[in-house]
């Protein structure tokens, strides 16, 4: 699992982290992406154990870009790993979630899919907890893309995915993403062209999600993401063949 931190000096739960990286036969790596606070110290300190380590970047390069390197160190540190993943850092996702969601892959009860990606739909009984304007604005952006892939994951956008450890998925990543917003949906594009398929999603509703402070979408962001919808868009139009056969699978249990 690769944990992609930014700034992350004041908000990083120790104790939260401290759960995770009790999960039976998983591996964890933080990856600080050129924090210009103490972020790094906080990571060193905290990755004692002998399954989580940390990669320093000097450098911001985003969290798309930080991520393709921190899962391509894994990669190499470990050719035996049967699933990559990657979560948010700012413990949004509740333990409860992240440990039974890893615990049945470690059980092998998702060997059908290539891929895992977790949803934060609000079905009855969930506890999902989200800004509104930031609900409106991924519905807003599904439907968009979903025009083109009709049928797309419900929330592409969730910061909790974990991917089969095939050589598809590994040459999906060698080069650096165009995306730095829909980076998990380029992966999925490039191991659609390299497979001749789209692969097999399972998509896994949350039973808790909550909203953390300290994120914004600045103005600058805003520019940024109008552009990079703009890209992705030709992204999938021109993996239309593909999208017309779309394999996921959705629970609600």
């Amino acid at each position: 699992m690769v944990v992609p931190c930014f700034n992350e000096e004041k908000r990083f739960d120790q104790e939260y982290f401290d759960h995770l990286t009790r999960i039976e036969s998983t591996e964890w790596l933080f990856v600080d992406d050129g924090s210009k606070d103490a972020t790094l110290s906080v990571l060193s300190n905290f990755c004692r154990r002998s399954n989580t380590n940390f990669l320093h970047l000097p450098k911001n390069v985003g969290k798309s870009e930080a991520l393709r390197i921190g899962m391509l160190q894994e990669i190499e540190k470990d050719s035996g790993a049967k699933w990559i993943g990657f979560l948010d850092s700012d413990g949004a996702f509740s333990v409860e979630d992240v440990n039974e969601i890893l615990t049945k892959i470690m059980k092998d009860e998702f060997e059908m899919y290539e891929a895992i990606f977790t949803s934060r739909v609000k079905l009855s009984g969930r506890r999902i907890q989200r800004k509104p304007y930031r609900h409106l604005l991924g519905r807003i952006l599904t439907t968009v893309f979903g025009v083109i892939w009709k049928d797309i994951p419900y929330d592409t956008q969730s910061g909790f995915k974990v991917i089969r450890n095939t050589q598809t998925f590994r040459n999906s990543i060698l080069q650096p993403f165009t995306n730095r917003w829909f980076f998990d949906i380029e992966i999925v594009l490039r191991m659609a062209r390299s497979q001749n398929k789209l692969p097999h999603i399972w998509e896994q509703p949350l039973f808790s999600w909550v909203d953390i402070s300290g994120s914004k979408i600045s103005l600058r962001e805003c520019v940024r993401l109008a552009f990079e919808v703009s890209k992705i868009m030709i992204l999938l139009l021109r993996n239309r063949t593909y999208l017309r056969s779309s394999k996921l699978v959705s629970t609600t249990h």
